[in-house]
């Protein structure tokens, strides 16, 4: 209902998937605003889901999924994590599947939406360090 026209909000889905740094979700949270007004909830979410695919990527994450109670993070090709540096002040377990894969364990009343975004929020807080999986 925010963006009323269906093209304009394949466009918008567009420039979220391709968007590369934080200015430009920085330009499209101004551009929103200006155009539709203040950014409803599901907006702001959808921006931060993209902040956190550009920090994951420049972390060497290629995707993040839900298996159970376990985030699982797939490392890009070519690319190693230092998952001590990743998790090490975060309450959840990290186990190492393969040199790509990473689970994290959580408890379930991690996976509420709001509340999984601030887990991703923490975890891709910090500036990231390339290192191998350890």
């Amino acid at each position: 209902n925010y963006i009323p026209i269906d093209r304009h909000r394949m466009d918008i889905y567009r420039k979220l998937a391709v968007a590369r740094t934080s200015a430009d979700l920085e330009q499209l949270q101004n551009e929103l605003s200006d155009v539709y007004g203040p950014l409803p909830q599901q907006m702001q979410s959808l921006l931060e889901m993209a902040e956190i695919r550009i920090k994951a990527s420049r972390a060497g994450i290629k995707s993040i999924t839900i298996s159970g109670n376990n985030l699982v993070f797939t490392v890009q090709q070519g690319k190693t994590i230092s998952v001590d540096e990743l998790f090490d002040d975060f309450k959840g377990k990290a186990s190492i599947i393969n040199p790509k894969t990473v689970y994290l364990r959580l408890h379930k009343a991690y996976f509420e939406p709001d509340t999984l975004l601030a887990v991703l929020r923490k975890i891709f807080s910090k500036e990231p360090v390339q290192a191998t999986v350890e």
